[in-house]
C-alpha cells in the first residue's frame, strides 16, 4: 500500500519550508486464544473492523505468507499489587499467544485534534492525519509536520484506541508492551524525525536533536 498525505494544510505556502515526518514505534501484540484455527484470517477481520471505523480513511490487508506468520508466546508483565501465584511467572505458564503477520496491515486515519488523547495537558496535538503499519507485534505510526515544530509526547496515541477496538471486534485483543509495567506511554521513548530540506537529493545525516535522547533526527 502506498501511503499518501491527505492533509489539506499541505499547500504552496509550505512548499519552501522544511518538512518533517515524525515516526514512533511500539511493541503492540495481537493476542489470540490458544489453539485458534485459521489464524491468518484475523488480518482480514482486523481490516474489516478498521474499514467500519469512521476515523479510518483507508485500510488494506496484505497477502500473507503462512510460513512467515508465526504464532508467538509472550510473557505478560505482572502489575503492581497483582495477586498471582509466583509459579506462573517462574514456570512460564502465565503467558499469552501472539499472531504475527508476514506483512503489515496498513491504514490511515484522520481524527480531529480535540478528539485525541494527550500525555500532558500542555501538549499540542501535531496532526490530524496518521499513517500506520502493524504486523501484529510491531506498530509504526507516522505523521507530517513542519520541521521547526516541536515534537511533543502526544502525537499518535489515538492509534492505540483505534487498534484496540479493531482487535477486539476481530475476536482478539491488543497488548502494549511498555518499558515497565507501570508505564502508560504507548511508544518507545525515542521518536524519529525525518527532515526533508528543500531541494535535497540523497545526502543525509543523523543526530540526537538538541542532545536529547528522546528524539533521533534524520536530515535528508
Amino acid at each position: 500500500m502506498r501511503l499518501e498525505t491527505t492533509n489539506d494544510q499541505t499547500d504552496s505556502a509550505q512548499d519552501d519550508a522544511e518538512v518533517a515526518y515524525v515516526i514512533r514505534v511500539a511493541t503492540a501484540y495481537f493476542l489470540l486464544s490458544h489453539g485458534e484455527e485459521n489464524r491468518l484470517d484475523f488480518a482480514k477481520r482486523i481490516v474489516a473492523a478498521l474499514d467500519a471505523d469512521s476515523r479510518v480513511t483507508i485500510a488494506t490487508s496484505p497477502d500473507l505468507d503462512e510460513a512467515w506468520s508465526p504464532e508467538l508466546t509472550v510473557y505478560t508483565p505482572m502489575q503492581a499489587g497483582e495477586e498471582i501465584a509466583t509459579s506462573g511467572a517462574l514456570e512460564g505458564t502465565r503467558h499469552a499467544h501472539v499472531q504475527m503477520f508476514s506483512d503489515p496491515i496498513a491504514f490511515q486515519l484522520r481524527v480531529p485534534a480535540k478528539n485525541q488523547p494527550k500525555v500532558f495537558e500542555s501538549d499540542e496535538i501535531p496532526s490530524e492525519d496518521y499513517f500506520v503499519l502493524w504486523n501484529g507485534a510491531t506498530l509504526l505510526v507516522a505523521w507530517e509536520q513542519r520541521a521547526e515544530d516541536r515534537v511533543g509526547a502526544s502525537g499518535g496515541h489515538i492509534v492505540e484506541e483505534v487498534l484496540e477496538q479493531a482487535a477486539t471486534t476481530a475476536g482478539g485483543d491488543l497488548m502494549i508492551q511498555a518499558c515497565n509495567p507501570q508505564c502508560k506511554y504507548v511508544f518507545l521513548h525515542t521518536a524519529i524525525r525525518v527532515v526533508i530540506e528543500p531541494g535535497s537529493e540523497t545526502d543525509w545525516s543523523t543526530s540526537l536533536a538538541g542532545n536529547h535522547a528522546d528524539l533521533l533526527e534524520i536530515v535528508l
